[in-house]
């Protein structure tokens, strides 16, 4: 992951969590380079809104933590 899009994913996380703060909207963040046990664990909580890396939403989506069936 480069500098840019370190600093855009940064950028994602905090639009995402002022989206969600104090609603009942639940937001989750995926992306290499994390611990990804620490990921999975906070998906399975439940999550409304993701924001996601393309290889690590692929990576969530084969392991089966993430699904496309209720995605609009």
């Amino acid at each position: 992951m480069t500098r840019s899009d370190r600093h855009r994913l940064r950028m994602y996380v905090c639009v995402c969590l002022q989206f969600s703060y104090r609603s009942h909207v639940r937001a989750c963040v995926v992306y290499g380079g994390a611990d990804i046990g620490a990921q999975m664990q906070d998906l399975t909580r439940g999550c409304h809104l993701l924001v996601a890396t393309p290889g690590r939403l692929v990576d969530m989506i084969e392991r089966g933590k993430i699904g496309m069936d209720h995605v609009l």
